[in-house]
């Protein structure tokens, strides 16, 4: 598999995750946001049966309790949903680290190498000549 297959097909699983991802939390948030309205509107309606301060204290600790437990509830529904989105975004990248490599040489070590090449060769053919008055020493 080349390395551009191999660079479709994770941008294509992660997509997949992404979205899946998206889609649970989406629903956990529609969820919570239903029982918020639902529970608003069962707390109006039992105002009219409030007819002491004390009574009006308890209306409000079970009022915010509900809150409470609703909203610990999705954060840790969507803790869960992020963990195994994690977990499936680890599998897929460990799969195409596991697959062996194919080595292959950049422009830039390339370019090096034809450089080296290229200054030994110059080297090799610029090396200074012996004069005349240097030979008959």
């Amino acid at each position: 598999m080349s390395v551009f297959q191999k660079s479709v097909e994770l941008g294509k699983n992660l997509f997949a995750i992404n979205r899946k991802t998206t889609r649970d939390i989406v629903a956990i948030q529609v969820g919570g946001v239903r029982r918020y309205i639902e529970t608003n509107v069962s707390a109006v309606k039992n105002a009219s049966n409030i007819k002491s301060f004390p009574a009006l204290a308890e209306a409000q600790r079970t009022y915010g309790a509900t809150l409470i437990a609703g909203v610990q509830s999705d954060l840790l529904a969507g803790r869960e949903v992020v963990k195994e989105a994690v977990a499936d975004t680890r599998e897929v990248i460990a799969s195409v680290r596991s697959e062996k490599p194919v080595k292959k040489t950049t422009r830039k070590t390339t370019a090096r190498k034809t450089i080296k090449k290229t200054a030994t060769k110059k080297a090799a053919v610029r090396k200074p000549r012996a004069t005349a008055a240097q030979k008959a020493a």
